[in-house]
């Protein structure tokens, strides 16, 4: 915004008029009073400009304030979009991270699905080799320990597989794991 110019004080002023003395000529000089009404009215009109030039400048340093207040709410605005710019990026990310987590969630209960089915399908199997081998306790102790083995190795898997994941997950996981682990060990 271009400073302004400083004000150059009037060369006359309503004062001057008014008290400004002519001298008398000898031939055809002019009428004393008629002379004093017409300064009269100049002076009277000169005053009323500056009075206007006055409230027209006043006016202008309010248009000059507001003008920054504009600028200034302009500029935070802009800062504003930045920031919100920023934002919507960092939200797309963390939804692309929370899609990527539910879909590892989703393969991790299948395969715990899938370890339960394992899991079945070889206490079925002890139970059949029990009624033809040793005692109900020994076969009772192989299926378990053979049991808990399985358990322990699926863990482990899904550990390692979730190990691979952002750190910003590991609160999640860490339900996640907590809940198959009390489903599987009790």
């Amino acid at each position: 915004m271009p400073k302004p110019k400083p004000k150059k004080s009037p060369s006359i002023t309503p004062i001057d008029i008014k008290n400004k003395e002519f001298k008398s000529s000898m031939f055809g000089g002019y009428k004393k009073e008629e002379v004093r009404q017409f300064l009269e009215k100049v002076a009277n009109e000169l005053n009323n400009l500056l009075k206007a030039n006055k409230e027209l400048e006043a006016q202008l340093t309010q248009m000059r304030v507001k003008l920054l207040e504009a600028e200034e709410m302009k500029t935070d605005y802009e800062k504003l979009q930045d920031r919100m710019l920023i934002l919507e990026g960092e939200v797309e990310a963390y939804k692309k991270e929370n899609e990527e987590l539910r879909a590892r969630i989703d393969e991790l209960e299948s395969l715990v699905e899938e370890l339960r089915s394992q899991l079945e399908e070889k206490e079925a199997q002890i139970e059949e080799l029990s009624k033809g081998a040793g005692s109900p306790d020994e076969v009772i102790d192989v299926a378990v320990s053979a049991a808990e083995k399985i358990k322990v190795k699926a863990l482990e898997e899904m550990e390692r597989e979730l190990s691979n994941l952002p750190p910003s997950f590991r609160p999640m996981i860490d339900k996640v794991l907590s809940r198959i682990r009390k489903e599987l060990l009790g």
